[in-house]
Order: structure tokens, then C-alpha cells, then sequence
């Protein structure tokens, strides 16, 4: 396999785009000259369009913003690879930049050490392993052309097994198997984060941090969504699980079931149909999958007190949080209560090493900051997804390179 080489590098207000490929051929993904007038650019530092003949490879890279790490003494960004089968190019770059700027703000207000970014891979997760492994490796070398920049780690259509892999190709990435020196799955410490944000919801709305009894639906029970079901059931929960994959479904429901005979304070669970769950009468609703769930469309038919996901941009427009606020529904934002995964990963790269009782102590201060930010949105009468922006930039401001 011919390695790739730089091509092409556009500079766009202050940003660096560029393109790569191999000497046999060079792909351009479509609308990329002009992603600095798309609706979702904010300014980003850089954005990378790679592409590879030889393996297939088809991604993009969006760095949001550096911060200088003071362990590595360089400017760095952390954020998860996706790998998902986009409709369309076009698709993937709103994706990736929306998403990148989000991992900004959840980098600003979990205090890790890295500006915001994040990857997507266009493609079928479920390829055959020796196919996706030719991608990875290609993707590796863009990791690689970064230097450091940027730091990738396990998301959507992404396993433990493939940051291994890509770990063996380069340095610029976290969240590997324990044996590698890893955090192994993050998926756990995200959830642990979303449970103790649902508990000060329901301080705030019930008067009582207590989930024992409450109804939680969830939309998504992959793996922070199946964390989630457990650690409610665990703790006294009725709750409702939705997927659109079967087979989850499936050994979710089994899981739980095993759970549910285990004591008699533990809760109970509902299998139910996706297009019903954001619409249940329960406490919380919790959107554990894909984004935009949060629209014009779902809003006015929601019957619960609570919204607190994993699900990152859960609000389709800045406006649905509004939306929520004005029918008094309390809404946790999303890169708040989701960070449990990024402070997990980024205290891999920490001198000494990952120690899980730190990733635990640092995931239970996300309630804190949930907290506060219920606490200046009452005070202010203002939006809590507002309150949370305003408090993010105030701090990207202080840290940026």
C-alpha cells in the first residue's frame, strides 16, 4: 500500500483545510472549499478531509479550539472517532463540526486538559474486520500528519479493539484495553455521570435526589444506555428501554431481567417501541442515541419533568432548548451530563497513567456542575442550555492557545 501524501492545504479565516491521498488518485469530498460559510463552522482551528484509494478511507477531521495541555506542554484536542454509513458527504461534515464544537464546550466545563474535536470515518462499522482495519491504518497516518493536535478516542461505530489497533499505527489516541495501558470502555464512567445528573434533576424538581420509584424512559440502550438502565434499576427505577437494533434490545432486556431478580429494592423495565419513548408519561426522559431528538416535532409531545442524556446535541436548534424551558420541562445539557468518557480517556494521558478511582472522584463533580448551572439559570430566568454556553465560552476564552 502507497502511503498517502499531502496535497492540498486552504487556509480559510485563521482555519487550515486540507486534503489527502495517495499518489493514485485524489478524492475531494463534496462542498469543502466552502466550509467555512457552512452554518455550523464556528471558527474552527482545522478541518481535515482525508481520503485514501487504496483502503477506501473517506473522513474528516474538525479541530474546534487547542488548549494548551500543561502534561505535554503543547496545544492539544481530544474527541471521539465515529464511524457511521453518512447519506452524504455533506452529512458528515455537518456532523463532524457540529460535534467537534460541542466536545469544546464539554472539555471547557469537565476542566480536562484538551480543546475539542472529533472525527467520523464514512462508513459501515459492521464491514468485515480486515477491511475496517484498512481504513484505520490509513486513518492512523492522518492522525499521525497532525502530530498531536489531535488525540482520538472510541465513539459511535468505534470498539476498545479498534483504538488498539489504531494505537499500534500511532501514539494519538486514547481509550485503549487495559493491557495497552487504557481505560478500556468509557461507556460505564458516562453513564455514572448522566445517573447523578438525573439525581439533581430530581432534587430540583422533586425535592429529592432519589430515582427509587421514578419512571425513566431511554431511547438508546448501546452502551451508555444499557450503563444507565442498570445503574436505575440498581437503584429502585421503573424503567422503559427503546432501540431500533433488535439484538441490543435484546440482551439488554436480558440483562436487566437478571437484575430485576436480584433484590427486592431493585427496579423494573419495559420493553418499548422507539417512535413511543420520548412521548411516555415518566419522570425522566433520557435520549441515550442518535442527536436533533430534541425538534419541533417531538417537544410538544413529551410528558415528562426531566430531560438528561448521554446523546450529544440532543437539541436540534438552539431554540428547542427554549422550547423545553417555556414548558417548564428541566433540560440537563447534553455535554455537561455526557462527559464521563472524555475525563475518563483524558486522564490516560496523565503522568502515571490511568487510575480509576480518579476517573470515578472526577466524574461525581459533573452533579456539581449541573447544579450550578439549574441554580444561575432559576436566578437568571434563563434557559439552562444558555446558562451552560455562556459559561463554557467564558472558560474556552481563558484557555485558548
Amino acid at each position: 500500500m502507497q502511503h498517502s501524501e499531502l496535497l492540498l492545504t486552504y487556509p480559510i479565516h485563521g482555519a487550515t483545510v486540507w486534503a489527502e491521498s495517495n499518489t493514485q488518485g485524489w478524492y475531494v469530498m463534496g462542498g469543502w472549499k466552502h466550509v467555512d460559510s457552512h452554518c455550523e463552522f464556528d471558527g474552527h482551528e482545522e478541518v481535515v478531509f482525508a481520503s485514501d484509494k487504496t483502503s477506501g478511507l473517506r473522513a474528516i477531521i474538525a479541530v474546534h479550539r487547542t488548549f494548551l495541555n500543561p502534561h505535554s506542554g503543547k496545544p492539544q484536542s481530544l474527541g471521539g472517532i465515529r464511524m457511521v454509513p453518512y447519506a452524504t458527504d455533506a452529512d458528515a461534515l455537518t456532523d463532524v463540526l457540529r460535534l467537534s464544537k460541542g466536545m469544546s464546550y464539554k472539555a471547557a466545563l469537565a476542566n480536562v486538559p484538551f480543546g475539542g474535536a472529533k472525527s467520523v470515518i464514512i462508513g459501515n462499522p459492521n464491514m468485515l474486520q480486515a477491511d475496517k482495519e484498512k481504513l484505520l491504518a490509513a486513518f492512523a497516518r492522518v492522525l499521525d500528519k497532525l502530530h498531536g493536535t489531535y488525540v482520538g478516542a472510541e465513539d459511535m461505530g468505534m470498539k476498545v479493539a479498534d483504538m488498539d489497533f489504531i494505537r499500534r499505527k500511532t501514539e494519538w489516541v486514547a481509550g485503549t484495553s487495559g493491557h495497552m495501558g487504557g481505560s478500556g470502555d468509557p461507556s460505564r464512567m458516562t453513564a455514572l455521570g448522566v445517573f447523578a445528573s438525573i439525581e439533581i434533576c430530581f432534587e430540583r424538581v422533586f425535592g429529592n435526589p432519589s430515582v427509587f420509584g421514578r419512571k425513566v424512559s431511554i431511547s438508546g440502550v448501546g452502551n451508555v444506555g444499557r450503563n444507565l438502565a442498570v445503574l436505575l434499576m440498581k437503584n429502585g427505577a421503573h424503567v422503559y428501554i427503546a432501540d431500533t437494533n433488535s439484538a441490543t434490545l435484546q440482551s439488554v432486556g436480558s440483562l436487566l431481567f437478571d437484575e430485576m431478580q436480584k433484590g427486592q429494592r431493585t427496579g423494573t423495565f419495559t420493553v418499548v417501541e422507539p417512535h413511543e419513548c420520548h412521548a411516555l408519561d415518566v419522570d425522566a426522559y433520557a435520549p441515550c442515541a442518535g442527536g436533533a431528538i430534541l425538534n419541533d416535532d417531538t417537544i410538544p409531545r413529551l410528558r415528562c419533568s426531566v430531560v438528561a442524556g448521554s446523546a450529544n446535541n440532543q437539541l436540534a436548534k438552539t431554540h428547542h432548548g427554549d422550547m423545553l424551558h417555556e414548558r417548564g420541562i428541566l433540560y440537563a445539557p447534553d455535554y455537561v451530563v455526557n462527559a464521563g468518557g472524555l475525563i475518563n480517556v483524558s486522564i490516560e494521558t496523565e503522568p502515571g497513567g490511568y487510575n480509576e478511582e480518579t476517573a470515578q472522584e472526577r466524574v461525581r463533580h459533573i452533579p456539581h456542575i449541573v447544579r450550578q448551572i439549574f441554580m444561575r439559570s432559576e436566578a437568571g430566568r434563563i434557559a439552562p442550555h444558555h446558562v451552560a454556553d455562556r459559561m463554557a465560552l467564558e472558560i474556552i476564552e481563558q484557555k485558548r492557545v
